[in-house]
């Protein structure tokens, strides 16, 4: 999760997973960034990535990096400055890991909402649940994929649970090198996270859900104005 702050954005980034691409969106007048992971090798790879940057650009944003499961850590009392609110929380493909409990996506939900300023947006990307439930489902199978991944589900009750509906991710050795420059573990476990689950915690920490685009990345793409992508 990332979070950015004070004069013109703040933000606060959850889940630094990928080094490369940490600061890519950090562009304006950000002038803090707040990151936190439950990896601490994302951190050290991000702490890294930042005082590289840096070293070029004494003029960068500053920057702190917090390790900690935001599923279940009350995160404000980790910052340098607990008071500070944030203008921006950007949270990418991460959001579906709190959705282990209803306790774990309450806990995220109000970390989030406990940083933000009134009127500061949060940013969320998950994967489709309802399309992963549907391909599961044409498969007549506890699996399916293609030769870039596969999704398989240990266990497939009827119906699938509003929570803990895990799910095992993976992806082919070329797309994992090529992705992320590196090998990683070959699988990981996931989480389904389904729509109308996430507005009503939201609701109970005064989050309104403005926008949302449930349909595949290509689409959504391909309709935002090209100014903005």
């Amino acid at each position: 999760m990332a979070i950015c702050c004070e004069t013109s954005i703040s933000k606060l980034k959850l889940k630094l997973k990928n080094k490369n691409k940490i600061f890519h969106l950090f562009t304006g007048e950000v002038s803090h960034v707040i990151g936190v992971d439950i990896a601490d090798q994302s951190i050290a790879d991000a702490q890294k990535r930042y005082s590289d940057m840096k070293a070029k650009n004494q003029r960068l944003f500053s920057a702190e990096f917090i390790v900690a499961d935001v599923t279940r850590t009350s995160i404000r009392t980790l910052f340098k400055d607990p008071s500070m609110k944030v203008d921006l929380v950007s949270c990418q493909f991460s959001l579906h890991y709190s959705f282990e409990s209803l306790g774990q996506a309450e806990k995220m939900m109000e970390n989030m909402s406990a940083s933000l300023k009134v009127g500061g947006l949060l940013i969320g990307t998950m994967p489709n649940a309802y399309d992963i439930v549907g391909r599961l489902k044409q498969s007549k199978t506890n699996w399916f994929g293609n030769s870039v991944f596969t999704i398989k589900f240990d266990e497939m009750p009827e119906p699938l649970p509003l929570f803990g509906a895990k799910y095992n991710f993976h992806l082919h050795e070329v797309s994992l090198l090529f992705l992320h420059g590196r090998r990683h573990p070959p699988c990981c476990s996931s989480l389904l996270f389904l729509f109308p689950m996430r507005v009503a915690p939201c609701r109970s920490r005064f989050l309104q859900v403005l926008l949302t685009h449930k349909c595949d990345f290509r689409p959504a793409f391909n309709t935002t104005d090209p100014h903005q992508k």
